[in-house]
This record gives structure tokens, C-alpha cells and sequence, in this order.
């Protein structure tokens, strides 16, 4: 796998799928280096590429963007020299649908928030969830991507929070689920994890009865694993409100540019209308499209 910390410069042939094409339409450009000096962002380069919307971008003529670099949604192609996930495709569709070329960096999600904090980019992917606290401190879109919940992965088919009473549970360090459940959860035994894949290790090998985190990470490691551990994407619970809540994700944008925003949003639209959205969740193998798509 390449290094996070490279910027790699990605190509925008255009996608392979139908619906995509029709949404890059003439935009994207034929080759990895751009066909004339940059221009402003949204207005025509000399391919006659004509932009779906004006914003500005902090590098003339490109799209920066830092990827949090977690499959499924966004990865580095492990061997390879390029990307991959769904949120690849839909990128690259919004970047050449404006006349843009794509810089896209992989980092960890502290580093790419304080990039974002900086103004060093202009979008963060990774389907990050819209809280309250991310919409103070950046631009969020008032619409979203995909509908997200928590999920429990274990062997015994756990598919609520109360049936984990007295059980040992894993949750994310520093998560949403580490600092709701700690408080409103407090006879369950919680262990703060590094990442999902080792949570999930340590389920398989019966050191933790369940790992709790967003399904959609949850349900593509499963997969991948192919451990035969039982995912529930937890109902909603009065007397976990919160911990159960339906939840939006997306991109986070840079503080202030309300065009851009303007221009995610619209792009949100029609990806959803379209077909596009859905065509990049199955063509990257996501399971349980139809939650993500259209919530409970």
C-alpha cells in the first residue's frame, strides 16, 4: 500500500459505469496531467469542459481533497498505485463534473480534520458523520450521502444493548460509542480498540463477546473476513436514543465557501436520483444498500 502521507494525483477518465458517464459528461479530462494552464475553478478550460457550478478551490483549477482511509468507503488498492470505494467514484464525478483535477491524499481522520482546519484542502471524504460539533467547525451539506447506524458484530447474534449487560464489548477509542456507552451503558466491561480490525480479532478469538461501530465499516469487514460473525444494525431504542439514533454522513468542506457547499449539495441530489449513488455502493460490493440508501 502506498503511503498516507503522499499526495498521488488521480486520474479522471471518466467511470466505467453508465450512470457515471452521463454524469461526468465532457468534463473529464483525457489524461493525469491537465490539457492547459489552470483556469479558475468553474470556468471552461480550453477542452471546453463547462463547469456545473462556480466555487472557489484553495489550489487554482484543482480539487484537494484528504480521504480518511478506511474501507469501503474510500481505500488505497493495497499492491497497487491507485484508489478504490465508492466515495473514489463519487469524487471523481463531482471533481469532473466542475472542470476540476483531483488531488486526493490518504491520511488518518485527525490528520486530514486538521488539514481541513488549516484550509490545506478543500474536502474531506471517508462518509463521516454530520454532528452538530462538525457543523461548527466546518461547512457541512444540509443534505447527505448515505443513512449510517451503529451496529454489534459478535458470534452469539447480539441485537441489542441491553442484551450486552455484564459482557465485554469493544467500541472505537476515542468513538461516539465509546463516550455514549460508557456513560449510559455503565454494566457493560468496554475496551477502547485502535481500529475495527482488531476489535474484530479479538471477537473471533472469544477475548470480547461484541464490537459496536457503524455498520457500514462493520458489515465490510465481516465480509471480507469471512469469520461468520452475526452483524445487527441496532433499532431504534427509547432508552438509548442516542446510541440507536439514524445517522447522516457525508463530506466535510472547508469553513466559509457557502458555493461549494451549494455545489455538494446539488451533487448529493442527483446522485441519489440518478442511480449513480447506488451503482457506486454495489459495484464496490457494499452490503445492506438498500439501509444506507433510504434509512429504517
Amino acid at each position: 500500500m502506498k503511503s498516507a502521507s503522499t499526495l498521488r494525483r488521480a486520474a479522471l477518465p471518466g467511470l466505467a459505469a453508465v450512470a457515471v458517464f452521463a454524469l461526468l459528461s465532457a468534463c473529464a479530462p483525457s489524461s493525469t496531467e491537465p490539457t492547459s494552464a489552470p483556469t479558475e475553478a468553474g470556468t471552461p478550460s480550453a477542452g471546453d469542459c463547462t463547469p456545473a457550478h462556480t466555487f472557489p478551490t484553495v489550489h487554482e483549477g484543482v480539487l484537494t481533497v484528504v480521504g480518511v482511509d478506511g474501507p469501503p468507503s474510500f481505500y488505497t488498492v493495497a499492491g497497487g498505485s491507485g484508489f478504490s470505494g465508492p466515495e473514489y467514484d463519487l469524487i471523481q464525478a463531482f471533481a469532473a463534473e466542475n472542470c476540476l483535477e483531483l488531488d486526493l491524499t490518504a491520511m488518518t481522520g485527525a490528520a486530514a480534520t486538521l488539514a481541513m482546519s488549516e484550509t490545506q484542502a478543500d474536502v474531506m471524504i471517508g462518509f463521516i458523520q454530520q454532528t452538530e460539533q462538525r457543523r461548527e467547525q466546518f461547512n457541512i451539506p444540509s443534505n447527505f450521502l448515505v443513512h449510517e447506524a451503529l451496529a454489534i458484530v459478535s458470534e452469539e447474534g447480539y441485537t441489542t444493548i441491553q442484551e450486552l449487560a455484564g459482557k465485554k464489548v469493544g467500541v472505537g477509542s476515542g468513538s461516539a460509542a465509546e463516550r455514549l456507552l460508557s456513560v449510559s451503558a455503565p454494566d457493560l466491561e468496554l475496551s477502547g480498540y485502535p481500529g475495527l480490525p482488531d476489535g474484530l480479532a479479538d471477537v473471533e478469538a472469544g477475548r470480547i463477546d461484541a464490537f459496536i461501530q457503524g455498520s457500514i465499516q462493520v458489515y465490510y469487514q465481516v465480509q471480507v473476513r469471512d469469520n461468520g460473525l452475526t452483524v445487527h444494525v441496532l433499532d431504534a431504542d427509547p432508552a438509548f436514543p442516542e446510541e440507536t439514533a439514524l445517522q447522516t454522513t457525508g463530506w466535510i468542506l472547508t469553513k466559509g465557501n457557502d458555493q461549494l457547499t451549494t455545489a455538494v449539495e446539488d451533487f448529493y441530489d442527483q446522485v441519489h436520483a440518478d442511480g449513480t449513488l447506488e451503482k457506486a455502493l454495489k459495484d464496490n460490493d457494499i452490503p445492506n444498500t438498500e439501509f444506507y440508501l433510504n434509512g429504517r
